[in-house]
């Protein structure tokens, strides 16, 4: 029987999982109104800034949202300073990185937009990039002092206003009003909720700041090469072919940053609990949870992706509309390494709370690398646009399978067991099933519809069966002393 503690961490993911479901339909629904909205060059100037956004905020805030969510853990009296020190660095780069773009409108605008009448876009892109640093420091903050419902409350917030916003007075440029008017708002709400909680200051050692430095400083190339991934196939995009097609690939983006959403709650309570078991010097406690979550995640996961080649044609149609359908032929490619991300998400969290040090380096900068090849393979021989789709596939494989390697050597767990390649062959044959499928079922209709969810159902259930017999799904049957 589970504890009190895990009772309660429980209670906190399920919370956290739930607020990140409603932030998911509420992402969905912006990206379909503005979709609907927007013109296909508006709509991809819109994705691309949100690339640069996820691209720039960790340089902004030094990487040291993550450093928050773990030292506030390790050391919560000094969580006040650490957060207004963070506040200060990420003001003050903003300040300085604002001041280089703006006095070099036309040459920031040619390279993000093609276009230096585009060049107006660059003030909300900038407004929008620190209400993001905000929302990374914000939750980092609220994740080491384990007040998860205020960081729940921020990421609600964020995407909430960004909602509301677009249902307030329409100008004639409504995507740069749209932008500066609820980034601007965001930023407020934020800072109100941020700095209304800090209650005490205390003197702190030189030596706590170095380390708290440092820890965000050292995994800055992870995020860094992460948000390459999803960042550089929509820049090369917009540079090589046009905006529209920099729109195909901003939506196949979109689709899986909202997927990796999913284990993202995860992510988020794993680096305090993981480290708080690693203060507690609970080794057999960590190898245990370590292999219950191996099992889970070669489990459930990895088949997500291959119903999303599934349900492909109808996710695009009912999110973005038909004149966005012929994205479907790109997501197809990289759906199936949807699940290989969100292992990677939730491995991320454990690594981070486990070790100081920087293990999730090596993982991004080999996956980067793999987009960075493709990007300058387009660039270089003027390569289709597939290259890159490719590319894209390749990194978040190599972000699964990296990941689970280092997380199964570091925590030494014992895997050399057949029932843990079960659900790779289900996994590989389901995904060409699917495949299979879709190509004889080009055409949206509800008859179509209906008997992919039946077949989807069957498999469901085929899957449990599997799982169950080959004892994949772990049972819950251990207190933590």
């Amino acid at each position: 029987m589970i504890n009190r503690i895990f009772n309660k961490f429980f209670y906190h993911i399920s919370v956290t999982f739930i607020t990140q479901i409603i932030v998911t339909l509420i992402n969905i629904y912006i990206l379909n109104l503005l979709s609907l909205k927007l013109c296909e060059e508006e709509f991809g100037i819109y994705l691309l800034i949100k690339r640069v956004a996820s691209f720039g905020f960790p340089l902004l805030t030094l990487n040291l949202g993550i450093s928050l969510a773990r030292y506030n853990s390790l050391k919560p009296r000094n969580s006040d300073l650490l957060y207004l020190l963070t506040l200060l660095i990420s003001t003050i780069f903003f300040v300085f990185f604002s001041f280089i773009v703006l006095s070099n409108k036309s040459f920031f605008s040619d390279i993000l937009f093609q276009k230096i009448d585009y060049g107006k876009y660059l003030i909300p892109c900038l407004i929008y990039l620190f209400a993001t640093s905000l929302l990374n420091i914000n939750t980092g903050y609220f994740r080491g002092r384990k007040k998860y419902y205020l960081m729940n409350c921020c990421l609600f917030l964020f995407w909430f206003l960004s909602l509301l916003f677009y249902f307030f007075r329409q100008s004639n440029d409504f995507l740069f009003t749209y932008m500066m008017y609820s980034s601007l708002a965001i930023i407020i709400i934020l800072l109100i909720l941020s700095l209304s909680s800090i209650r005490h200051i205390e003197k702190i050692v030189k030596t706590d700041i170095s380390e708290f430095t440092l820890f965000g400083l050292k995994r800055i190339p992870s995020v860094f090469f992460y948000s390459s991934i999803f960042s550089l196939p929509v820049l090369v995009a917009s540079n090589e072919y046009s905006l529209k097609q920099a729109a195909y690939i901003g939506i196949i983006i979109s689709i899986t940053r909202l997927i990796e959403m999913i284990g993202q709650p995860f992510n988020t309570l794993f680096v305090p609990s993981f480290a708080s078991l690693k203060l507690n010097k609970s080794e057999t406690d960590i190898k245990y949870y370590s292999k219950l979550i191996f099992e889970i995640l070669i489990g459930f996961p990895l088949i997500s992706g291959a119903f999303l080649v599934l349900f492909s044609n109808e996710i695009i149609f009912i999110w973005f509309g038909d004149k966005y359908l012929p994205v479907t032929r790109f997501l197809s490619i990289v759906a199936p390494s949807i699940g290989f991300l969100l292992m990677y998400v939730v491995i991320r969290g454990i690594l981070d709370g486990l070790y100081a040090r920087p293990y999730n380096n090596l993982i991004t900068v080999i996956s980067g690398a793999i987009i960075i090849i493709f990007s300058l393979l387009v660039i270089l021989f003027s390569l289709d646009i597939f290259v890159l789709i490719f590319g894209l596939f390749l990194s978040l494989l190599s972000l699964g399978l990296m990941s689970m390697v280092i997380f199964v050597i570091k925590t030494k767990i014992f895997i050399s067991d057949f029932r843990y390649a079960v659900p790779i062959i289900w996994f590989l044959t389901i995904t060409f099933l699917f495949y299979y499928i879709s190509k004889i079922t080009p055409d949206i209709s509800v008859t179509t519809s209906i008997i992919k969810i039946a077949i989807a159902v069957i498999i469901l259930m085929i899957s449990w069966i599997i799982y169950s017999k080959m004892k994949i799904i772990p049972v819950w049957n251990r207190s933590v002393g």
